[in-house]
């Protein structure tokens, strides 16, 4: 079960998620002028947030304009930093920078 919930954003609203227990609902979405954009992962937020780079193009990661890459950081400054840190761009078995910093983190 999705839980969300409703952020104002200026006359907009944000559907940002909701944490449950453990684990964070990937519905991430944003409603930016009455069009809606839905992200799949905090990895894809994270991508579409950042401003436009050639490589993050080439890679087919970046947002497809600058109302996408608005609605990606609604979507980002509602995150917590528990969801973020529940949800890595590199999984914690992978990346040993990952396992070093959550594992000094209380």
């Amino acid at each position: 079960m999705v839980s969300t919930r409703l952020i104002p954003w200026g006359r907009d609203q944000i559907l940002a998620p909701c944490g449950l227990g453990n684990e964070l609902t990937v519905q991430l979405a944003s409603t930016i002028r009455g069009v809606s954009y839905r992200f799949a992962s905090v990895k894809e937020v994270l991508a579409k947030a950042n401003p436009p780079k050639s490589g993050d193009d080439l890679a087919g990661v970046s947002a497809r304009d600058a109302v996408e890459r608005v609605a990606a950081r609604a979507v980002l400054a509602n995150l917590t930093m528990r969801e973020l840190r529940e949800n890595p761009v590199v999984p914690y078995e992978q990346d040993e920078l990952t396992r070093t910093v959550e594992d000094e983190l209380d």
